[in-house]
């Protein structure tokens, strides 16, 4: 396989995503979403929000030609870190009474479009033999136009990671890594993640309002992974920027003190073996996700 287009785009796409107005709150998201309406014949938006008459939501409604949408106010939520947890009702709701074929949550600052799309369904039909889902790297451009990783807090190699061999030049791999600020579903995994543990707000690794983007990341991870999720690697070439979206506040890399978004996006993945040093360096830093560092990673070969 090679990551080349041949995809169908979806019959019917269903968009979620949570906006909580703090007090004149821009959602990015909303500001940046021209290309929903081309991402399915039919693509409906649910925005649940404690404020409608928002600004950037109203400027939404005003131009949101060939969308579905609907305006979700909750009387009654609780604590406001659980607004993120309307949409999964509102997703099963759908899921039973109406033909979606994909699911997209969003957080209120993430940027997705037809690449994206277009990754993802090939990464649909790479993957799916194994049981993995295609990721998505979150990253943020700084004034100079510089990409970083968001989530990212150290380089790895490509030797060290779970990989799926899809072709000569292009790889999937599974980054240690995974927070991402958004999930994609096909309705046949919607119907799984409807029956795991992962749809329950009670069950995940984040905290309260990130595992609300979880999805079916920790769901069935194969032995010696990281998570569910694999993202597509170009040889000699880096990360597919198809799997990036943008962390559209840029907020960590604008603050120098922030731990986020100092990796840059073509230092994610060191091509060579890892050195002496930096196994050390694994051991002594005791990443809690990766108790393991001289653990033999799964290696995977796609189909032709």
């Amino acid at each position: 396989m090679s990551a080349q287009n041949r995809v169908v785009a979806p019959e019917y796409f269903h968009i979620a995503l949570t906006c909580f107005d703090s007090g004149d709150t821009s959602f990015l998201a909303l500001e940046a979403s021209p290309e929903w309406a081309s991402l399915a014949a039919r693509v409906k938006v649910s925005i649940i929000t404690n404020n409608p008459k928002n600004p950037s939501i109203q400027r939404f409604l005003a131009a949101s030609t060939g969308l579905e949408v609907e305006i979700v106010f909750p009387d009654i939520v609780g604590h406001p870190y659980l607004l993120t947890w309307i949409h999964r009702e509102i997703f099963k709701k759908s899921f039973n009474e109406e033909p979606v074929t994909h699911f997209l949550y969003l957080e209120d600052d993430i940027y997705f479009g037809k690449n994206n799309l277009e990754y993802f369904l090939d990464g649909e039909a790479s993957l799916g033999e194994f049981g993995l889902v295609p990721g998505f790297l979150r990253f943020e451009m700084d004034r100079k136009g510089r990409q970083f990783a968001v989530d990212v807090l150290k380089t790895d190699s490509i030797q060290s990671l779970p990989r799926v061999v899809a072709g000569p030049d292009y790889l999937w791999v599974n980054l240690r890594y995974v927070y991402q600020g958004m999930y994609l579903m096909s309705r046949e995994h919607f119907a799984e993640f409807l029956e795991s543990k992962s749809f329950s707000p009670d069950h995940g690794h984040w905290r309260i309002r990130e595992r609300a983007t979880q999805g079916l990341t920790f769901e069935k991870v194969p032995t010696g992974c990281f998570s569910r999720n694999f993202v597509g690697y170009f040889r000699g070439r880096g990360l597919d920027p198809r799997s990036f979206v943008h962390h559209l506040s840029n907020r960590y890399v604008e603050d120098g003190s922030s731990r986020f978004s100092t990796i840059p996006i073509e230092k994610v993945i060191d091509s060579h073996r890892p050195s002496l040093l930096r196994r050390i360096e694994n051991i002594q830093s005791a990443v809690r996700i990766d108790r393991q560092p001289f653990m033999k990673r799964p290696v995977w070969v796609a189909n032709p």
